[in-house]
């Protein structure tokens, strides 16, 4: 008998704890889930249409397609371009070229001197498959533009945008926390057991429990690329300044004798080819030229994304000699930063070629969403909740 009670007291000792790791992590999962659920139920309404947003904005003809031109002899040349815009503004000179990532189209910009102020510089966008000036299309429709920005920053910009990376990762320890609580569950009564024939509550919370183990993995992925997403403007911010201070830093060393200022650089056209040759699968985002923001006086510098589906976001700078027309170096982020930009295209369905990844990301949206109302129903209904104080009333 005494044998006996020391075993029973033997177990329950070793339950005890798990018990109170449940009601700790049942806590954390609760009150986690409270504190993230309205900027969640925000982002996961605001995100469906924005999945489709090509699709939405091409029904309603808002798609910012550019209109056909004739077929001619030939596009203008990148320097002719150029030649053209500072004979439309006498005295400037020229800072930088632009490149449209959906279009055609070239921005241009230039200044009465390389670092004068915003206000001060002359930007025009030019089509290259003419050489005329055009318009910049609308990247977005007006609805769509506000749907994004209030995803991505709650109309507040940067502090919009931390606010949402720290929700994130209260979703983070909500999505953890529930995983964890859910074994204890399917060891009593099975995987997606759904019991129908009780009360409405436990029916709610079996829904509730199935939809978001089946989410769990997908939720992790949007939250933790979400959380990056937003810092996507001081990691570029960070990026290009100490890239611009290393590139001074080797031109120094290498080109310490030949640090004059150009007067006349090279064609445009034969550095932005250099710039190919080195990254090859790369897509040209701008041109600098000499003097002109982290470009050194004698240099242009070619900002460069990467090609690849995987590290889209991933950019170089290629350093291109303006005496020779030659490639003087290559940098690309490192460490920290490269994993964070790699990690960005993760949280777009559009980063994956095709419309299947599109009803997917819908897919799990959709069910992220019934995981947000099922939750508040039971928080509703807890007593002391809002509903149980109706029915108490009655």
């Amino acid at each position: 008998m005494t044998s006996l009670l020391v075993n029973a007291s033997r177990t329950a000792a070793r339950k005890r704890p798990n018990m109170r790791s449940l009601r700790t992590w049942a806590g954390i999962h609760r009150w986690t889930s409270i504190i993230s659920t309205l900027f969640l139920l925000i982002l996961s309404l605001t995100g469906l249409p924005l999945i489709f947003q090509k699709e939405i904005d091409e029904a309603f003809g808002s798609s910012g397609m550019l209109a056909e031109v004739p077929e001619s002899k030939g596009a203008p040349t990148l320097d002719s371009i150029v030649s053209a815009a500072l004979a439309r503004h006498p005295g400037d000179t020229m800072i930088s070229l632009e490149f449209a990532k959906r279009w055609p189209i070239v921005e241009t910009r230039s200044a009465p001197t390389p670092d004068a102020g915003p206000t001060r510089i002359h930007r025009e966008a030019i089509d290259l498959r003419t050489g005329q000036l055009t318009t910049m299309p609308q990247r977005r429709s007006p609805v769509m533009q506000f749907l994004h920005t209030l995803h991505a920053d709650l109309y507040l910009g940067l502090p919009g945008g931390l606010f949402l990376a720290g929700t994130a990762l209260v979703v983070i320890a909500s999505v953890v926390s529930g995983l964890i609580l859910y074994p204890p569950f399917v060891r009593r009564f099975g995987f997606g057991t759904v019991r129908t024939n009780k009360s409405r509550k436990l029916l709610w919370l079996d829904l509730h429990n199935l939809t978001g183990i089946i989410t769990m993995a997908w939720l992790l992925l949007v939250a933790t690329t979400g959380a990056i997403n937003t810092l996507h403007g001081p990691v570029s911010t960070s990026v290009r300044t100490a890239m611009s201070d290393e590139i001074r830093r080797r031109v120094v060393m290498t080109q310490a004798g030949r640090m004059e200022e150009v007067d006349r650089p090279g064609s445009i056209e034969a550095a932005i080819a250099a710039a190919r040759g080195k990254v090859p699968a790369a897509r040209v985002m701008s041109l600098l030229f000499p003097n002109a923001e982290i470009s050194p006086s004698n240099h242009y510098v070619v900002l460069m994304k990467d090609g690849q589906m995987m590290t889209q976001e991933l950019f170089y700078a290629v350093l291109i000699d303006a005496h020779t027309g030659g490639v003087s170096d290559v940098f690309e982020p490192t460490g920290v930063t490269k994993a964070l930009l790699i990690a960005e295209p993760l949280h777009f369905p559009t980063t994956f070629p095709g419309l299947a990844p599109k009803l997917v990301w819908a897919f799990f949206d959709i069910v992220t969403i019934m995981v947000l109302v099922s939750g508040l129903y039971l928080w509703a209904s807890k007593p002391g909740g809002r509903i149980q104080r109706k029915r108490s009333a009655k």
